[in-house]
């Protein structure tokens, strides 16, 4: 479905001590994902195309933890964050 969107959900950040390593993910394909600082990767990849809308939503994390999310590829439907 072209035009499917990509949801950031910020509502379950939770404060912890753990330090992220900077990697990229492996495609994680066209799925809603729970993401956390610590045990995922902080470049987050999307490159396939979306059929439907998905939600990005953060789990654990610590102050100054950061994720990017990347959509490329056959990724390249309409997408739009809420923080």
């Amino acid at each position: 479905m072209v035009g499917a969107n990509l949801l950031i959900d910020r509502s379950n950040v939770v404060a912890m001590g753990v330090e992220s390593a900077f990697a990229i993910s492996a495609d994680r394909g066209d799925n809603s994902v729970t993401i956390n600082a610590g045990a995922d990767e902080e470049i987050q990849r999307f490159d396939t195309t979306l059929t439907a809308n998905r939600t990005v939503s953060l789990g654990t994390g610590f102050k100054g933890a950061q994720f990017r999310i990347v959509r490329t590829g056959l990724a390249l439907s309409r997408s739009t964050s809420v923080a």
